[in-house]
């Protein structure tokens, strides 16, 4: 009988323990989960932040009011943002397709700009070269999901 105490006050007492723990268990997970949270958070604002000071940029350029590497410098600046922004590989693509797109309208304008005589070929090749850059990183992420999948 004296065994069957033991064992069964052993068991309570390790019951109580593991009770005791799991608060910290699932408050640890609660304050990992609220720091990704607020990390995705921030990493949002700051997107959100660029893409408007990206978009100011560009019509100040547009109208002659600012140069392309001030463009080029609020446009890389948001590229980052966006890739840390993006939580998976595949958003990862979706933002450099996204992100392709735009540096095709911008070499457009840029062309324009220059066939006009109102920019140098400095720009042109500036923004080629970022869109370069840009297909070149989505070349290198889509090796990469399809390397996984092999």
């Amino acid at each position: 009988m004296q065994t069957a105490t033991l064992t069964s006050t052993t068991l309570l007492l390790l019951t109580a323990s593991v009770l005791i723990g799991l608060p910290d268990v699932f408050g640890q997970q609660q304050d990992s989960l609220d720091r990704q949270s607020r990390l995705d958070e921030l990493l949002n604002q700051r997107r959100d932040k660029l893409t408007r000071a990206l978009d100011m940029r560009f019509h100040q350029y547009a109208s002659g009011v600012c140069s392309i590497e001030e463009v080029l410098d609020a446009w890389q600046r948001l590229q980052g943002a966006e890739l840390d922004a993006a939580a998976t590989q595949e958003a990862r693509i979706a933002v450099l397709r996204k992100q392709l797109e735009v540096a095709e309208s911008v070499a457009k304008l840029a062309e324009q700009k220059f066939q006009h005589g109102a920019v140098s070929e400095v720009d042109v090749l500036l923004v080629q070269a970022v869109r370069l850059s840009i297909a070149i990183g989505l070349l290198r992420e889509e090796d990469r999901v399809a390397t996984k999948d092999e």
